[in-house]
């Protein structure tokens, strides 16, 4: 009789060294770690008082309101995507292809956009996190080590929470620890933000291990093409991790030269042909954002330095300080395979501090292998060392074996490394519970949002507050004059003019030619409005009221 054919998902499991049904548990923990994820939104929807609104967002609204105003143009059956945080005209960009295609979804099943954002977030969740085992079990033979390492990524971080106690400061040295706002640098933080970050991670992870397989393989092309289709869909989800893929793969393609002690052709060649064909796409969107002054004030701004290096340091706490060990247990054994979990770190820290606008992107799923080398350097060198201590005798004499003091210490470092994350779920969740008005809006804010959305031209450009204006575009997709710190071009200057236009002391002329600078069709004048100055809005002829409830009146703007 024939031998029947692996199917696909069996040449997978087997590519990455798993056992059959090795992935059952896997998922089981992913599914929680996911749903855990999510409690802080649901509390947000059910604790939520009459009077108050629920944005949907526990953490980095500001952003968060941003990827919701791409998805708008796609309910509009856009597939190109410009800022609607900005009031000027400029050209659409084939960019946020993810959130537009969110947004045709959104429009064909007939659903709120909030709802197929946090469903896209937790399928993508998902997918990272089955993405993340089967990429550590590429490096990882042992399963003890295949799930520390795999439960350190996941759930760990750093000792933020510790620098915090010690410091009874929130932001010691005048920045708080990265443990609780860079979300680049943790899977958990990831998946519990942006669900395209999340699936851009898993395609990261996607490269780098096919191309991992493809250098340990003869001549096969099918990890090649793999490594290949998934830098053809992170350029559409994130382009920008195709540098840190690149900058990786060069740096692990010099390692293996330097353990094999020859020159690896075969390889350096792939990964030219690879480059060659995602070139063009990193260098089109380049060309894009430079052919326009919007565009380039968005690159201008877009500017997050990298803290101090002992910030990142603390950052990965017990993860960076069992990183250690494991780097150094790596580097004695010469397993080719096994040097990228060394160079992909080390690389990104170096690039990190390189001068230019993005530095702390760099960091992005550095997290992944330290916590993979965190693991090696506890059960290969931590755990023995402990288990063949004077304590372990004493307590093996007591009847508690080394391999239960084993195992209670590995639970240890992992609880001890997902505190902060502990932390940040749980502040989240009151945050929620409490309707904290950074995450909520009045009842009569969203009333009027909502009459804006039915009753304004698709074109129509808001002056309104930053915070407001933030909302806008996820609610209504209408511009705004401001809203976003990095998505309103030259907002220093709309930030200006802004202040300016609510002064009392500012003449008639002066304010109607604030106006007709940024075509502004309608003012939003509601509770974050009225602190900007004393300016009342119903003293101006060329200001016509056009609706109005309790808190919030918008007016619109006449050419008399």
């Amino acid at each position: 009789m024939a031998r029947a054919e692996p199917s696909q998902r069996s040449r997978i499991l087997a590519g990455a060294g798993l056992a059959a049904g090795e992935l059952r548990p896997v998922i089981v923990v992913a599914l929680l770690i996911v749903v855990v994820s999510c409690l802080p939104y649901m509390v947000g929807y059910l604790a939520a008082p009459p009077d108050r609104v629920f944005g949907g967002f526990v953490l980095d609204e500001i952003d968060s309101n941003t990827y919701l105003a791409i998805m708008q143009q796609g309910v509009q059956g856009q597939w190109s995507a410009t800022l609607l945080y900005t009031p000027e005209d400029h050209p659409a960009l084939i960019l946020y292809v993810f959130y537009l295609a969110l947004g045709h979804v959104a429009a064909g099943l007939g659903l709120p956009l909030i709802l197929v954002y946090h469903a896209a977030r937790i399928g993508c969740g998902l997918i990272l996190l089955v993405s993340l085992y089967l990429f550590l079990a590429l490096f990882l033979t042992a399963k003890p080590e295949r799930w520390t390492a795999y439960l350190l990524a996941a759930t760990g971080s750093g000792i933020g929470w510790l620098v915090v106690a010690v410091a009874r400061n929130l932001a010691p040295a005048g920045v708080s620890p990265i443990d609780f706002w860079l979300m680049e640098a943790y899977v958990f933080f990831t998946l519990f933000l942006f669900p395209h970050s999340a699936l851009a991670m898993a395609l990261l992870m996607g490269i780098l291990g096919a191309m991992v397989m493809y250098f340990g393989e003869k001549g096969k092309v099918r990890s090649w093409l793999l490594a290949l289709a998934s830098g053809l869909a992170l350029a559409l989800v994130n382009p920008y991790l195709l540098v840190i893929a690149g900058l990786v793969l060069a740096g692990y393609w010099v390692a293996v030269w330097g353990v094999r002690g020859r020159l690896p052709l075969r390889e350096g060649l792939a990964l030219a042909v690879f480059g060659l064909v995602l070139a063009p796409f990193i260098a089109g969107y380049a060309l894009q954002f430079n052919r326009h002054p919007v565009w380039r004030s968005f690159l201008a701004q877009d500017i997050v330095p990298s803290p101090p290096v002992w910030y990142y340091m603390a950052g990965y706490g017990l993860i960076f300080a069992l990183a250690l060990p494991g780097a150094w247990q790596v580097l004695k054994r010469r397993d080719e395979r096994q040097w990228l979990l060394v160079a992909w770190p080390v690389l990104a820290c170096l690039a990190s501090y390189i001068p230019l606008s993005a530095q702390r992107r760099m960091i992005f799923g550095a997290v992944i292998p330290l916590a993979a080398l965190a693991a090696i350097g506890l059960q290969r060198a931590v755990v023995p060392a402990i288990q063949q201590s004077r304590l372990a005798g004493w307590l093996s004499a007591k009847d508690y074996s080394r391999e239960r003091l084993g195992g209670l210490i590995t639970a240890l470092v992992v609880a001890l490394a997902s505190i902060s994350n502990l932390l940040l779920l749980s502040g989240s969740t009151v945050s929620a519970a409490m309707a904290h008005p950074s995450i909520t809006q009045p009842a009569a804010v969203e009333e009027a949002l909502a009459w804006l959305g039915q009753n304004s031209p698709a074109d129509a450009v808001v002056l309104s507050s930053y915070r407001v204006g933030n909302v806008i575009p996820a609610r209504t997709g209408r511009r705004v004059v401001w809203g976003h710190w990095d998505e309103t071009a030259f907002f220093d200057e709309k930030r200006a003019d802004v202040a300016v236009f609510f002064d009392l002391a500012t003449p008639g002329g002066e304010r109607q030619a604030i106006l007709a600078r940024y075509g502004v069709d309608y003012l939003f004048y509601g509770p974050e409005e009225r602190p900007l100055g004393q300016f009342d809005p119903y003293t101006a002829a060329y200001l016509e009221e056009t609706y109005r409830n309790q808190m919030v009146t918008i007016y619109r703007i006449t050419t008399d």
